[in-house]
């Protein structure tokens, strides 16, 4: 797809969204190759990217609130300061990709591979990471309140001042790193 494709289905995205589906067209970008795009800022909310190339595009502030992105190859992407609220993110490869900041509350990643990701600061409230591959991803001030994790989250590299409830605290007891969690941890009711 050229620049010029892209940019007529963003605008008739943009305006189904702005009339509620009245006019325009929801962005159907299944399967679309658009590796290393620039899609700064874009909004996507609620858009089908399932199976999409976006291998090292910039979707840095991009709104992909609720958007389909299953199995979409996200991995070195920069997805900081993306909404990503509510997205189907299962399967995807977002590995060595930069989500610092992002929202990811509501998310599923089960089965996504975060391997060397960068979660520093995102807001995973609520997000559903059993079966994500967490090998060397860095989560230090993310916020995993109400996340559903399994035993993977050990293979995390760092959770420094990571925000979870107390639910949560033993299964994180079993990171390597822990020794003192208080150093590590920040606690909310």
């Amino acid at each position: 797809m050229n620049q010029k494709e892209l940019d007529t289905v963003l605008d008739q995205h943009s305006l189904w969204l702005s009339t509620e589906g009245q006019t325009g067209q929801r962005a159907n970008l299944r399967g679309v190759y658009l590796r290393e795009a620039n899609l700064y800022g874009a909004n996507l909310n609620k858009a089908n990217l399932h199976y999409t190339n976006l291998c090292g595009a910039n979707l840095s502030r991009a709104d992909l609130h609720g958007a389909n992105l299953r199995g979409a190859d996200l991995s070195g992407a920069d997805l900081s300061e993306a909404d990503l609220g509510g997205a189907d993110l299962s399967r995807a490869d977002l590995s060595g990709g930069g989500l610092n900041g992002a929202n990811l509350s509501g998310a599923n990643l089960d089965g996504a591979e975060l391997s060397g990701a960068n979660l520093g600061g995102a807001n995973l409230r609520g997000a559903d990471l059993r079966g994500a591959h967490l090998y060397e991803a860095n989560l230090d001030a993310a916020n995993l309140r109400g996340a559903q994790f399994t035993l993977e989250i050990k293979d995390c590299h760092s959770f420094y001042s990571a925000l979870v409830s107390e639910d949560q605290l033993a299964w994180l007891c079993l990171h390597p790193e822990f020794g003192d969690m208080s150093k590590f941890l920040r606690m909310t009711s």
